[in-house]
């Protein structure tokens, strides 16, 4: 079981493109320069991943301006608050009304099948406001990979496989940021 699972990440981090990493960087680099906010959101295992991509984003850029990051998935009690009162569909569309997202903002969605509802909603309102949006999925890429304006899609159908890929994109784009500001 070893064998085949390292094998399958093998061929996940194998399916990556360096342009689509670069692609990514360059956007977020360009919002870091009109003081622009980065929103972050996911769901379980994605939400996770989300937090901490952007505290590597905040840490990464000291001792200079900090990234605005701002993670849709730590602000619990507004996320029950808007779960109870609107709908878990709007949990994080609600929170980017709330911060007023507009064309100098990312949204990075991430979400291993690319059809939360939630995500797709988020990803949607942000094209609306003019924000660039950001995917990060994997298998055959869902909806994401037909809303979000850049996608990277992880060549696997196992979360097992695609979450911790995930992982390793999100350092990757740091480690790059990192690099910009050495």
């Amino acid at each position: 079981m070893f064998q085949e699972m390292r094998q399958r990440y093998i061929g996940a981090l194998n399916s990556l493109e360096q342009q689509r990493i670069d692609e990514i960087v360059k956007v977020i680099l360009n919002a870091y320069g009109t003081d622009g906010r980065t929103f972050i959101c996911g769901n379980g295992g994605s939400a996770s991943i989300a937090s901490h991509f952007s505290n590597d984003l905040v840490m990464y850029t000291k001792p200079r301006k900090k990234f605005n990051v701002v993670p849709l998935t730590v602000n619990i009690p507004l996320m029950t608050a808007i779960s109870n009162d609107v709908s878990y569909d709007d949990v994080f569309l609600e929170q980017l009304r709330i911060h007023n997202a507009n064309e100098r903002d990312i949204l990075i969605a991430i979400s291993s099948k690319g059809n939360s509802r939630n995500i797709i909603k988020v990803v949607e309102y942000a094209n609306e406001k003019g924000a660039t949006t950001i995917g990060l999925t994997g298998s055959a890429g869902g909806m994401l990979v037909k809303t979000a304006r850049h996608c990277i899609v992880v060549d696997d159908n196992d979360y097992t496989i695609i979450e911790p890929v995930h992982s390793f994109i999100c350092h990757s784009i740091a480690e790059c940021l990192k690099a910009k500001f050495s």
